[in-house]
């Protein structure tokens, strides 16, 4: 009998195992069919990883893995995939784009990122707050960025061109090829300290370099980082709950020391300075002394109506924004350092990448390059040649080759969107219901040759007159309430780096360049996987 009752017992733990595994996975699929039941198209998901495998895997890069859903569902407006089990839905269109982002934009206003302010204060900045704490800092923080603002911070952004300059002509004395990111990211750097944080770092101080491990320790691309940000973008709730950080302790640390130390300086001796971190002082003080409706009392230029959408996110929370909402953002240290850390490292990153991609498409197209230079050179000679703010707004041929570097490769290929509340898609039955993540293939969109003329060569001429303005198929800062708000403060960046590079060097590119690259897989921003080499010759 004994041997019978092992067996039983055997074939029972057999059998709650097949039990535990049916179970386990009922419960795993038990979603696939969410869209073919909507009669959307779809990728067909896989056990585990849904539609994402090769994104788990690192087998593409993000901008790859979407470009493929882009052309699987050709000819239709959207198509549906899952991550794990959950649909998302991805848009092609570009009308049904422009409602999502501008024109309906009360039912997707969050991005999937929510923040977590009572564990990590660095996530309640602008990228990741929701709802009605988003719109009033939002309100709040838009002047920031004005044609007026920008001008007082034009000084420090050329001083640092001066400083790259310098940094050039060091690198080509050891060698005529020079990497050009580590270059670049150094200015990007540099003006983002000073003008966020008001720290004038010498590049070779203690400070300065316990600062930018913080910044690549974000950037550097890893299996690890990859997976705590798809453990925030797919499960946030379950990732908190995991411990799963998107910033950590030592590096919170770090931000807060700098940012107190920032604030306690310039409040002691009553210093003011024309930068970002002083405006979000100013805000903090306008607080305290009970104004609220800030927006309305500032400067306003026809150049500004890009970055200030805020009518779109509906006339109602406007009018709770201007009386002063309970629990609207108060400027406290740990916001005002989520705010100017969210600035530095975004900023950084896609200034440096976007200028370097730039070079890169200068060095391959020399006649560009050389009318580009053309153009400096006309405008500074009208000048006294002293690069100036009205002098940069000339350079307008300089600016079409910004955008059609970011048509090409822009800094986000990807943007992501979170149904708020249900929204029916126009001229069809479906539904989106709320919760369901919506995807916007940015780069996949910019190089398709229906909205662009073939969109594999380098031709700023696209973009003559249109002045960063975007549409549901020019995307490179996103659209609507939710566009970057420091979108022209970033081109303008790009834009003094190649003013000083282009009136000063002719760039090529370098043999040790590998072309066709690739591009990393770890990273949801565009990176290539090797660097980009240039050689500077210099203009006589």
């Amino acid at each position: 009998m004994e041997p019978m009752s092992h067996s039983l017992l055997y074939e029972a733990i057999i059998a709650s195992l097949v039990l535990l595994a049916g179970l386990i996975y009922l419960f795993l699929t038990s979603n696939y069919n969410y869209w073919k039941d909507r009669g959307v198209p779809f990728n067909k998901p896989k056990l585990l990883f849904g539609s994402l495998k090769d994104q788990f895997l690192q087998k593409k890069s993000p901008n790859e893995l979407y470009q493929g859903f882009y052309d699987e569902f050709k000819g239709h407006r959207y198509g549906g995939f899952y991550e794990i089990k959950n649909p998302i839905l991805l848009i092609r269109d570009p009308e049904l784009v422009e409602k999502v982002l501008i024109k309906d934009f009360t039912h997707f206003y969050n991005r999937g990122f929510p923040a977590a302010p009572k564990e990590e204060y660095l996530t309640s900045n602008l990228f990741n707050l929701e709802g009605k704490v988003w719109r009033n800092l939002r309100y709040k923080l838009t002047p920031t960025f004005t044609s007026g603002k920008l001008k007082g911070m034009f000084e420090q952004i050329c001083n640092c061109g001066d400083e790259l300059i310098k940094c050039i002509e060091e690198e080509r004395k050891k060698s005529n090829t020079v990497e050009g990111k580590p270059l670049l990211a150094a200015f990007a750097f540099e003006i983002i300290a000073s003008v966020a944080f008001g720290l004038q770092l010498d590049k070779d101080s203690e400070a300065n370099i316990a600062f930018r491990k913080v910044v690549d320790s974000l950037f550097k691309p890893s299996r690890l980082q990859l997976f705590k940000f798809l453990a925030i973008l797919y499960k946030p709730k379950l990732a908190r709950k995991l411990g799963v950080r998107q910033f950590n302790k030592d590096m919170e640390a770090t931000v807060m020391t700098l940012i107190k130390g920032t604030l306690d300086y310039r409040d002691q001796k009553n210093i003011k300075r024309n930068d970002f971190f002083q405006l979000l002082i100013n805000l903090r003080d306008q607080e305290k002394e009970g104004k609220f409706n800030v927006y309305t009392d500032v400067e306003h230029s026809p150049e500004d109506d890009v970055i200030d959408q805020m009518k779109h996110a509906g006339k109602e929370h406007i009018e709770e924004i201007e009386d002063g909402v309970e629990d609207g953002v108060f400027m406290t240290d740990k916001i005002i350092a989520a705010q100017s850390f969210v600035f530095f490292t975004a900023g950084s990153e896609s200034v440096s990448s976007t200028a370097n991609f730039a070079l890169l498409c200068l060095s391959q197209n020399q006649e560009i390059q050389e009318r580009a230079y053309k153009e400096i050179k006309a405008v500074l000679k009208q000048h006294d040649n002293k690069l100036s703010y009205p002098a940069m707004k000339e350079m307008t041929y300089l600016d079409q080759v910004i955008q059609e570097t970011l048509r090409m490769y822009p800094i986000a290929p990807i943007l992501f969107r979170v149904c708020t509340e249900p929204y029916k898609i126009p001229d069809s039955d479906l539904v989106v219901e709320k919760g369901v993540k919506v995807i916007i293939p940015v780069m996949a969109i910019h190089n398709d040759p229906q909205y662009h003329e073939s969109p594999e060569v380098f031709n700023p001429d696209r973009f003559e007159n249109n002045n960063y303005r975007p549409s549901g198929t020019y995307l490179p800062f996103g659209d609507g309430p939710r566009i970057c708000i420091a979108m022209r403060f970033a081109a303008l960046e790009v834009k003094v780096v190649l003013a000083k590079i282009l009136s000063q060097y002719n760039v090529k590119l370098s043999s040790k360049t590998k072309i066709p690259f690739e591009y990393k897989k770890s990273s949801f921003l565009l990176s290539p996987e090797e660097d980009f080499c240039f050689e500077f010759y210099k203009r006589s």
